[in-house]
């Protein structure tokens, strides 16, 4: 009668250690990220609410619905995590650039990609990037609650990088 609980409560621990050490590493390599860009920062946007759909294989790491986004003048600096749950996820650092070796040099963590479609519709920022394929993963990302100033800087972005 007490073995069942004793092995869902070590599975909960398990689950928890995997968590906890996973987001002990991606918050260093936030802080890093962070430091390394504050001077080059021109807009911060803390705790926006977003979605994603992703299609392909390693899917999980693009699985969150806030994030904060860094725009510098030639990159958009997106931080996810998930804070409806148990514990709060972090995601991939995931930097969306045309300047892809420049920051894959500077960041080989984080997932440096150039961003494939942006459109601006109904209020929602969607952003397509990543590529189709079985073995590949595409993303689109949904960013919700900005404000115009918000908006009008992603798409300046946007159009000065013609994506």
């Amino acid at each position: 009668m007490i073995e069942p609980i004793i092995g869902f409560s070590a599975f909960i621990l398990i689950v928890y250690i995997i968590i906890r050490s996973a987001n002990k590493s991606r918050k260093e390599q936030y802080k890093k990220l962070i430091e390394s860009l504050k001077a080059e920062t021109e807009l911060f946007v803390e705790q926006t609410k977003s979605s994603t759909m992703t299609i392909g294989l390693n899917n999980r790491d693009f699985l969150f619905n806030r994030c904060d986004l860094y725009l510098t003048k030639n990159a958009m600096i997106i931080l996810g995590f998930t804070k409806d749950s148990f514990l709060k996820q972090l995601s991939l650092p995931i930097i969306l650039t045309t300047e892809l070796n420049e920051f894959s040099n500077r960041f080989p963590f984080a997932y440096v990609k150039k961003a494939n479609k942006i459109s601006f519709e109904n209020n929602i920022v969607k952003i397509n990037f990543g590529e189709k394929g079985i073995t590949k993963t595409e993303v689109i990302l949904k960013l919700n609650s900005l404000n115009e100033k918000e908006k009008n800087k992603i798409e300046q972005l946007a159009e000065k990088n013609c994506w």
